[in-house]
């Protein structure tokens, strides 16, 4: 593993502006599954709107 690979698994992406819009959020977790960040941190209004998509296994409330 390299060490920006290394780097990406132990940080956090996070958007918690009351004001962000879905397309953000949708955005910032498909960003963070290519990185390969640990997880990503959303207002909890937003984790049931997710649905099962893949970025939702990343989410941390």
């Amino acid at each position: 593993m390299t060490d920006t690979l290394k780097l990406a698994s132990a940080l956090e992406s996070t958007l918690l502006r009351p004001e962000a819009r879905e397309a953000d959020i949708v955005e910032l977790c498909h960003e963070a599954v290519e990185l390969g960040v640990a997880a990503v941190c959303v207002n909890p209004c937003w984790a049931h709107r997710l649905g099962t998509s893949r970025a939702r296994q990343i989410i941390t409330l």
